[in-house]
């Protein structure tokens, strides 16, 4: 049984806090057909933002949205840096160029 004191103990590890990852992130939408390019640290509760129904943004037109493709990055601005490449055709299938990214 530990006493009080060793409980208390400074010479005790602490748990660490693990970093803050960010994530580029590409959401499809097989109704319109249509891509969205965006990045944050909480991609799952972004995606649920863009398919929510009270969302105002440009993304709300295109619901429902699917991640397609997703990058973890240390730092924000290694995210920022990343340039994904975007369908230039009206109807070009968007997995394709993704294909380079394994």
């Amino acid at each position: 049984m530990l006493d009080r004191h060793e409980v208390g103990s400074s010479n005790l590890p602490r748990p660490t806090k693990s970093p803050k990852m960010y994530y580029v992130y590409v959401l499809y939408s097989t109704k319109y057909h249509k891509m969205y390019i965006g990045y944050s640290s909480e991609p799952e509760k972004r995606l649920l933002s863009h398919n929510d129904e009270r969302n105002t943004g440009w993304s709300k037109r295109y619901q429902p949205w699917q991640i397609i493709h997703i990058e973890e990055f240390e730092a924000k601005s290694e995210a920022l840096k990343r340039n994904l490449p975007r369908p230039t055709k009206k109807g070009s299938n968007p997995h394709n160029c993704f294909l380079f990214i394994v």
